[in-house]
């Protein structure tokens, strides 16, 4: 309990033990004197609202312990009337655990997204090795999810098809053949997956129709390959 000037007027052992000082001690003290001064405009709002409602929190701020140290606190109170006289009744946690515990926790989720950076990092490293290691291959090898939906197209698939990496990525590798042969292909493709082989030669590389981007046909040699990703 302390008046309205904020002298302190009744407290007990606990409240004295959370700043480090005597009961005796602390009767000599005022509330500013704990209070870290950045806190001032914070506590002017807690007291406008005690002025307005009669009570004031629950709020956090941190006390000035005796070693000079600073003490994590929630507090609430409301204002009590004793022989005429306002005075502000304080109830004070000492909070110190749970900031420790949620700094714990803030520590351990970024350490978890430093390694996740690192192992991003470490990934697109290796898929930008890959990828340089397959543009200096002079065929055309590309890859495709289970929908058939380009996810790479490397420099040899650029020169012989026309097409730059960015114009085909996510459009359906059907783009790269005549239209009459659509439907041929999507049953190899299907006999393909449910089959137990993951390497073919396409009937030992016999040729194919490709289509260019300027919509010429040209004859191919193909063979593929499948590869499971996370199960898809």
């Amino acid at each position: 309990v302390c008046d309205m000037n904020g002298q302190m007027v009744r407290v007990n052992g606990a409240f004295a033990a959370i700043i480090g000082y005597s009961i005796e001690e602390v009767l000599d003290l005022t509330y500013w004197e704990v209070t870290p001064i950045e806190f001032e405009a914070q506590e002017q709002v807690q007291l406008s609202a005690l002025n307005k409602t009669g009570r004031y929190g629950p709020y956090e701020k941190e006390y000035l312990h005796k070693s000079g140290k600073r003490i994590p606190v929630r507090l609430s109170g409301a204002l009590i009337q004793e022989n005429n006289q306002d005075f502000i009744w304080s109830r004070v946690e000492d909070i110190s655990d749970l900031k420790e515990a949620q700094h714990n926790l803030q520590r351990a989720n970024d350490d978890l997204e430093n390694r996740v950076l690192e192992r991003t990092t470490e990934l697109q490293t290796l898929q930008n090795n890959l990828k340089n290691i397959l543009d200096l291959a002079p065929e055309a090898i590309i890859t495709a999810d289970s929908r058939l939906t380009i996810q790479s197209f490397n420099t040899g698939a650029e020169r012989i098809f026309g097409f730059k990496e960015e114009e085909v990525l996510k459009q359906s590798i059907e783009v790269l053949m005549p239209k009459r042969l659509h439907e041929t292909h999507r049953k190899h493709v299907e006999d393909f997956n449910k089959s137990k082989e993951i390497y073919r030669l396409m009937d030992n590389r016999q040729e194919l129709t490709c289509l260019r981007k300027d919509g010429t046909e040209f004859p191919a040699a193909a063979s593929v390959s499948k590869h499971d990703v996370d199960g898809a």
